[in-house]
Parts: structure tokens; C-alpha cells; sequence
């Protein structure tokens, strides 16, 4: 029997939610999960979620906490940056650097077939599915010392104009011109993303939004993509203040 591709939201550290998750999916054999990335900080247990991910052999891009975290030098010299969550297990793991050496390849993008994986938005060139664009973006890793506009709507995007031009504020809604990014999404891929834990799940034509605010005491989710079917598990309790 073939595998499954299971992909999860916006996991935050929140450990016991993750294992409750894979239970209830039945994760087996030949299954692989994907994550939209903001695997870590604000839950209770970002060194276990990460010793998870990698013993399952998961594959996720990156999210903007990781991205946080590599552009301060985290995971070479966590004293001077523990200072934005419940990072102390970690910074004091003994396998700290390799967990880092593994967090560095997390792309901003993945193409999966007729599937596209990002954190955030896909930025506004690769909104028709331009293959140049897309084969651009494939794989593309994050560079902590040039960070793009592009870069950064892949990694936090969540309102933006026609032109991909962001309001200054997202809470608030900023209202007209804004709207979310994939309202002006016009390619045929299906997107996958997270990091809008305020709008929670989000299932239309082509876009599927997973960040249920797992840590903010919502949900974690999954999509199973062969049973196009959603699991959910509840939070054990709110770990961080919704921002």
C-alpha cells in the first residue's frame, strides 16, 4: 500500500499536540509528513518537536521563527539570543548546532507536482504559476544576511494590494485596497501555507490554510491529501498570548 503525504500546521513547540496528531491520523509506514514550517518557540517543547521531525524524516520550509532565529545566530550562540519565547530547552541541547545545520535547509518553497508548500504567501510573481518563477523558488534556501521583499512575503505575508504591496499593520484588518494574498491567486496549483493562526483554517478552490493557533490554545491540523481530509487535535491548553 502506497504511503500518504500528511501535511501539518503551525506546530510552535507544542509537542504533545504533534504526537496526539500523528496518532490520530494513524501515521504509518511509508507515510511522510510535511510542515508549513514555525515548528518552534512559544510552545512548551521546541527540542522535542525537532528530535520528532527529524526521526520521522519530515520535510518542511521554513517559517518566520526559524528565519528569526538563524538571522540572530541561534544555534551557534544561543547566549545572546534566548530572549523571544521558551527557548531555553533548546539553547542548552547538546545536539543544538546539527538541529540548526538541519533547520538551514528548510527552503522557502517547495513544488510538489500540482502542490505548492510556503509559510506565509506565495509571493505575487509566482501568482499565475509561472514554471520560471516557480523553478526559481523551488528549494530556494533562506540567506539570513539578504533578506528580499519576496523573501520576506513568503516568510510573513498575510494582507497585501493587487501588486503585492503590504499594509503596514495586519491587526486591524486594514481594509480596502488590502485583502488576503490569496485573494489574488490565480495559478492552478494548490498552495499550502500557515502563519495566520487569527484567520484559522482555510479550505477554498486551490488554497488551504493550516495554522490553527495550536499554541494560542486553538488546534493543530493536518491535511491528509490522498483522503482530502482534515485532523484536528486540540491544545492542551493556551501556552502564548495570541499577538
Amino acid at each position: 500500500m502506497a504511503g500518504r503525504n500528511i501535511f501539518i500546521g503551525d506546530v510552535h513547540g507544542c509537542l504533545v499536540e504533534l504526537q496526539r496528531l500523528l496518532d490520530q491520523v494513524g501515521l504509518a509506514d511509508g507515510d511522510q509528513c510535511f510542515f508549513v514550517g514555525d515548528l518552534i518557540n512559544r510552545g512548551p517543547d521546541s527540542l522535542g518537536v525537532l528530535r520528532l521531525f527529524r526521526d520521522l524524516g519530515a520535510v518542511s520550509v521554513l517559517g518566520n521563527h526559524e528565519a528569526f532565529l538563524l538571522k540572530k545566530n541561534f544555534f551557534e550562540n544561543p547566549s545572546q539570543s534566548v530572549a523571544w519565547g521558551s527557548l531555553e530547552t533548546l539553547a542548552k541541547a547538546s545536539e543544538l548546532s546539527t538541529l540548526g545545520e538541519m533547520v538551514r535547509t528548510f527552503p522557502l518553497l517547495i513544488q510538489l507536482n500540482d502542490l505548492i508548500l510556503v509559510h506565509a504567501a506565495l509571493p505575487p510573481s509566482a501568482w499565475d504559476n509561472d514554471p520560471q518563477q516557480l523553478e526559481a523558488w523551488n528549494g530556494k534556501l533562506f540567506d539570513p544576511h539578504n533578506e528580499t521583499w519576496e523573501t520576506s512575503f513568503l516568510l510573513s505575508a498575510r494582507y497585501c494590494n493587487p501588486r503585492g504591496e503590504r499594509p503596514t499593520n495586519d491587526d486591524p484588518p486594514p481594509g480596502p485596497p488590502f485583502r488576503p494574498w490569496d485573494d489574488f491567486y490565480r495559478g492552478k496549483h494548490q498552495v499550502l501555507f500557515g502563519h495566520w493562526a487569527r484567520r484559522g483554517l482555510v479550505k477554498k478552490p486551490k488554497i488551504l490554510g493550516l495554522d490553527t493557533g495550536c499554541v494560542y490554545g486553538g488546534k493543530l491540523s493536518a491535511w491528509i491529501q490522498e483522503e482530502d481530509r482534515i485532523a484536528q487535535v486540540p491544545a492542551k491548553k493556551p501556552y502564548w498570548p495570541l499577538p
